[in-house]
């Protein structure tokens, strides 16, 4: 990897242009380096417009995927085929590169991210943050049982949204392959598309980050988050707003809502959501309104899969 240059990469397609900007906003706000993080922009379809949107807060390297090299690819009717696009790194990036930090889009940087170039990942494959929603690798919509002999009971799950990814680690041990041969196995059954993959391969090669890398925005600091960890909200550096509920189609509720919407409106303007479903209204107001009080029910049902 070259000493002067942090690469980045991240999946989209044209309808999440909105959020990258958002978030690329965010980290360039943090950003303390004279030269510019390098974006490798893995796509299916965005216009020169929006690249170009994008290469004005970052140096971007555009990459388009085709569906053929897609068609190997996890899908899920609510998720684009290209969100599935880090097991499509080691292929696409360039074999000089032996560590990119991937980022979902629905991010808010509130730190600095250059220190996750340097980490040291104690000889493991990837870094990332243990998942507030999925605890244990064998916990309610993780990896499901008598798929994945010799995982431990305690193995902790990781959430995909934040990842350091030593490269040449993953070339080695055949990340990808064992990704896909899971998928394989699997099927129809896999539940979060390369996140439980790279779990059910990696459950015990992955370092441990702090949690304030990838905080989630839905529990973070709310009256039903049980979590030990204040620290990691209180002084959160990326917040991730995971789920169905996106603050860049109805303003949300939560910690971070407000701080969302302060970096969107300079994206935007003041200009709302022209094209907000039933759904989006609903779950927005609920968001802001109700989260607090029906949570317990949420969680039960999305455990069962029911949401």
């Amino acid at each position: 990897m070259r000493d002067t240059t942090v690469a980045f990469a991240c999946g989209i397609t044209e309808a999440y242009v909105t959020p990258l900007l958002v978030m690329l906003t965010s980290l360039s706000d943090h950003w303390p380096k004279p030269e510019r993080p390098l974006l490798y922009l893995l796509h299916q379809g965005l216009s020169p417009g929006s690249i170009d949107a994008v290469g004005r807060l970052v140096d971007v390297q555009p990459i388009a995927i085709d569906e053929a090299r897609l068609r190997g690819v996890p899908r899920h009717p609510r998720f684009p085929s290209v969100a599935a696009c880090p097991l499509l790194l080691v292929d696409l990036l360039p074999a000089a590169e032996t560590r990119v930090i991937f980022l979902d889009a629905d991010l808010l940087i509130l730190d600095d991210l250059s220190p996750l170039a340097t980490l040291d990942l104690q000889d493991k494959a990837v870094a990332a943050v243990a998942d507030t929603a999925i605890p244990m690798c064998h916990s309610p919509r993780g990896i499901p049982s008598g798929t994945v002999e010799g995982i431990a009971a305690d193995a902790v799950y990781f959430n995909a949204g934040v990842m350091v990814i030593d490269l040449d680690a993953w070339r080695q041990r055949v990340v990808v392959p064992r990704a896909f041969d899971y998928l394989d196995r699997v099927g129809t059954r896999v539940d979060f598309l390369h996140q439980e993959a790279l779990n059910a391969v990696l459950w015990n090669d992955w370092h441990r980050l702090p949690a304030r890398w990838n905080v989630l925005a839905s529990v973070a600091g709310r009256r039903f988050d049980r979590s030990a960890d204040r620290d990691a909200w209180q002084h959160a550096a990326v917040v991730h707003f995971a789920g169905r509920i996106k603050p860049w189609r109805v303003p949300v509720g939560g910690r971070f809502g407000a701080s969302y919407d302060t970096v969107r409106r300079r994206v935007m303007g003041t200009r709302g959501v022209d094209d907000q479903t039933v759904f989006e209204k609903i779950a927005g107001a609920y968001d802001r309104a109700l989260r607090d009080y029906l949570y317990p029910l949420e969680r039960a049902l999305w455990n069962r899969r029911l949401l």
